[in-house]
């Protein structure tokens, strides 16, 4: 591993850079706007929610790594802040494209702060998995599940009557 880089840090870095990279490919092919001609945010979400949280639980490791490591290495912190970003912005652009459905009184912020939320969850939950703060422990699903009906209920989005959770 030291013919390949000086120290666990560079390793890090490379890690990162790659998967980085990847996140991109993938938000770029998940979130294309024509993938999902015809769907309402709740079925965007109730798609995207699962996937999302399935990959930072397959990930945990190295995701609980480089959120540890962007608070000492300002350039680490930026990358993966623009990684983000860009993410959110796809995102926010599917969503803001059926603004219609959304019945918060400011969807812009609205869109944003869900977002946030909901990144911000996962980032927890992937820091303390193992430190339970509630009661009740929610499996990959359920997780996914309310955050799907706390980000729709948040917009003011109506859930569909028919709807039994997210797909797994």
């Amino acid at each position: 591993m030291y013919a390949r880089f000086n120290d666990k840090d560079s390793l890090l870095v490379c890690l990162h850079e790659r998967f980085c990279e990847q996140a991109l490919a993938t938000a770029d092919m998940a979130l294309d706007p024509a993938r999902w001609e015809g769907a309402s945010i709740a079925d965007i979400f109730y798609t995207t929610t699962p996937f999302l949280v399935h990959t930072y639980h397959h990930k945990r490791g190295l995701i609980r790594a480089f959120i540890v490591h962007c608070s000492s290495d300002n350039q680490f912190a930026e990358r993966a802040s623009r990684v983000g970003r860009a993410i959110s912005e796809k995102l926010i652009e599917l969503l803001m494209a059926r603004r219609d459905e959304i019945k918060h009184p400011d969807p812009v912020v609205a869109v944003d702060f869900g977002l946030r939320t909901t990144f911000d969850v996962l980032d927890q939950e992937t820091l303390y998995a193992d430190f339970q703060r509630t009661k009740i422990k929610l499996s990959r699903e359920q997780l996914a599940e309310e955050l799907s009906r706390a980000f729709l209920s948040y917009l003011g989005v109506e859930i569909p009557a028919d709807w039994e959770g997210c797909p797994t």
